[in-house]
């Protein structure tokens, strides 16, 4: 097998092991995170008697100021384009050295900030991290974690920005209390507190410092994962395409996939219903099957009009779909797909999918059997 996961955190998991004292210890590609799971609650760094002497400052004369010429450490520039580096709150975050920085979702900004947090935080130092997002669509924000060595308090603050030919115009400014906060092993920081009922996570590290070749781990999930995803994602197995369960799916998934940027099945079929031999043409694509054996398993099938209606298939957050592993022998090929928690960004490592497809002189290929592996 090819293995495109070589590594998870291997700069970082160094880092971890000068923290923790444990050397040269074989690290084997994964990142020990539990050093980094600290609660103002139960395991609070206690204040320095010097920090302590500092009780007359306010909140923004304890925190860290930048050291001179510090700025933000932007290790994937090719992610920013100019409606971002023409934006003074982006040109502001970018000369911020405690600075973790998302475009419209992804971290371009190297994990140094995230680790300098934890250091000094388990130092008993006052420190701070700063999130700013820059989402395509909406407005940008900042989220600031901060610890006061004063006070012993671990809190965060929030704030949103709206950008006019004026300037910048912020908007009220949140404070809550932090009761636990974590790095996790794939990246993201989860704090518990004051803002939330439920766990909190942002990604802080970036794809690419996590996985040696992302890129390559997207774009054959794309092409071999895609038109199966609700299989995946349903553990929905077959040992071969006669047992599929989820036609009606799979043949939305492969209409959208060859639709152009901001349309769907939906902008094709509106009102879901298209004909059978439109729905075989379209799954023959990438599967050998008849018509029976696709019919025998859809539920919305209309005789009178010879035609079926898809009602919509998964709702909520979608977990991500990355190969770890490739392997070709002769005219099949196999990978391993692994799925990615949309809210934690956990990669569920005991459990995976080795999905086997036929290849094609043409170059396309058919699916043969989906297993699930631990």
């Amino acid at each position: 097998m090819k293995k495109l996961l070589v590594h998870t955190f291997t700069a970082i998991f160094i880092l971890t092991a000068l923290l923790s004292g444990c050397g040269q210890q074989s690290c084997a590609g994964n990142f020990d995170a539990s050093g980094y799971g600290v609660s103002s609650e139960s395991e609070p760094p206690l204040p320095s008697s010097e920090a302590a002497s500092d009780n007359g400052k306010s909140e923004s004369d304890q925190m860290p100021e930048s050291e001179a010429g510090m700025s933000a450490d932007i290790r994937y520039p090719q992610f920013v384009t100019d409606k971002f580096t023409d934006s003074p709150f982006y040109q502001e975050a970018a000369r911020d050295g405690h600075a973790v920085i998302l475009v419209d979702g992804t971290v371009i900004t190297s994990a140094n900030a995230a680790m300098n947090f934890f250091k000094q935080y388990q130092a008993g130092e006052s420190c701070e991290l700063n999130i700013y997002h820059f989402p395509a669509q909406w407005n940008p924000w900042e989220n600031r974690i901060c610890y006061d060595s004063a006070t012993g308090e671990l809190y965060e603050l929030h704030r949103s920005v709206v950008e006019t030919a004026d300037g910048l115009h912020w908007g009220e400014e949140s404070r809550y209390a932090v009761d636990h906060i974590s790095l996790t092993e794939f990246g993201c920081i989860c704090i518990t507190g004051e803002a939330s009922s439920e766990p909190f996570y942002t990604q802080v590290v970036s794809d690419y410092d996590l996985f040696e070749d992302y890129d390559r781990m997207v774009e054959l999930a794309r092409q071999y994962v895609s038109p199966i995803y609700l299989c995946v994602v349903q553990s929905d197995t077959f040992s071969n395409p006669s047992e599929i369960t989820q036609w009606p799916a799979i043949l939305e998934r492969i209409v959208s996939m060859e639709c152009a940027d901001g349309e769907s099945f939906w902008t094709v079929y509106p009102d879901g219903e298209l004909s059978v031999d439109e729905m075989i043409r379209q799954i023959s694509k990438y599967f050998e099957v008849d018509r029976d054996a696709v019919l025998h398993k859809v539920k919305n099938f209309m005789v009178d009009g010879d035609t079926i209606r898809y009602e919509g298939g998964l709702g909520g957050a979608y977990p991500q779909a990355l190969v770890f592993d490739v392997q070709k022998s002769g005219d099949t090929t196999a990978v391993l797909c692994r799925l990615r928690d949309a809210i934690t960004g956990d990669v569920d490592m005991d459990r995976g999918y080795l999905i086997t497809v036929r290849n094609k002189p043409d170059g396309t290929f058919r699916y043969l059997s989906m297993k699930e592996v631990v």
